[in-house]
């Protein structure tokens, strides 16, 4: 879910769709109220399960989460977006190399785009042309390495792509890692070079990672044993240091779930993790000293399997997108204690 401050709330929602299908949709949002209207819709990927803007947002970005035997059948895709509308125009899609791409993020400067490849264990960068365009895959990076987990972590699954003070930061679920690289420019041997890897405590499963836009802190959503691990970072080093892991569950909770999605409000008081299974988000308030977190509420979603969700720019509204109901909530955030 990409969302932007225009008029009111522009939002451009992905989903997981057949060949053909509406799969990519324009809705717009009040932004007194938190109504949401449908105004257009657009089929030209299958599966756009993750999109992104570029910092103008004349630009949009996203994921064709395909995945053919586990190896191949992914891809990338472009949308121009009229300024004024909203209306996005199709650019042209790009076959990454790679099974079940599931997230995206532009270099600084917007000339490379960097995809997590969820299946076939690899990241692959593509260039981009004058118009927005995506050229053809520049440079692949395969990852090793498994964990405890033999049905979920058997081999490698990049599954986020983080980029902060010129280096790129990796999530990989399957080797219980944060795999950083330090981007080179326009180097001819490509802009990503390895630069190092940080442990997350075995069986966690990263999935997503978030800086503190003021606090030397970042925070990992780990998928598998529904916990946030708190980092100390050090930005300009391309360094992470676990400081401690917190569950996303209430006391007492039994059930099954899966933490996937992770977000800081805008004020950098809160932070925010989605649960599916107990279908839910957790809110937890931020140290501002330590950057430590204390469980404050877990909010129903009032849907299922709450996948991606995002906060909206001025801090007021978040949106749960409800994977296995086709939902979206919308839930105010109280001024007072970000629940």
């Amino acid at each position: 879910m990409s969302l932007g401050q225009e008029k009111g709330i522009r939002m451009y929602i992905g989903t997981y769709s057949e060949e053909g299908e509406d799969s990519l949709f324009l809705v717009t949002m009040d932004s007194e109220t938190g109504e949401l209207q449908r105004q257009a819709a657009y089929a030209e990927v299958q599966s756009p399960s993750f999109v992104i803007r570029n910092e103008a947002g004349d630009r949009l970005y996203c994921v064709s989460e395909i995945d053919i035997e586990g190896r191949a059948g992914g891809g990338a895709a472009a949308y121009r977006i009229d300024p004024l509308t909203g209306e996005a125009s199709f650019l042209g899609r790009q076959d990454v190399q790679g099974a079940a791409p599931c997230h995206l993020a532009l270099v600084p400067g917007e000339r490379r785009l960097v995809v997590a490849n969820y299946s076939s264990g690899n990241v692959s960068v593509h260039g981009i042309g004058p118009g927005g365009e995506l050229l053809e895959l520049a440079e692949a990076h395969r990852h090793t390495g498994s964990s405890v987990h033999a049905d979920r972590q058997g081999e490698p699954h990049p599954h986020c792509i983080v980029i902060r003070e010129g280096f790129v930061y990796v999530p990989d679920l399957g080797k219980d890692r944060i795999v950083t690289y330090r981007l080179a420019g326009d180097a001819v041997e490509g802009i990503l070079v390895p630069h190092a890897e940080a442990a997350v405590h075995a069986g966690a499963g990263p999935r997503h990672l978030v800086f503190h836009a003021t606090l030397p802190y970042a925070y990992v959503a780990n998928e598998l044993d529904s916990t946030v691990t708190v980092f100390a970072a050090d930005p300009a080093e391309g360094k992470l240091t676990e400081r401690e892991a917190v569950f996303t569950l209430p006391e007492g909770y039994k059930g099954e779930s899966y933490v996937a999605d992770i977000h800081i409000h805008p004020n950098g008081r809160y932070l925010y993790v989605s649960n599916r299974g107990h279908d839910s988000i957790a809110v937890f308030e931020i140290n501002q000293e330590t950057g430590a977190l204390r469980a404050v509420q877990h909010q129903s979603t009032l849907g299922r399997f709450p996948r991606n969700f995002a906060v909206t720019p001025d801090g007021r509204f978040l949106l749960a997108a409800n994977q296995n109901s086709d939902s979206i909530t919308v839930l105010e955030i109280r001024e007072a204690g970000g629940t």
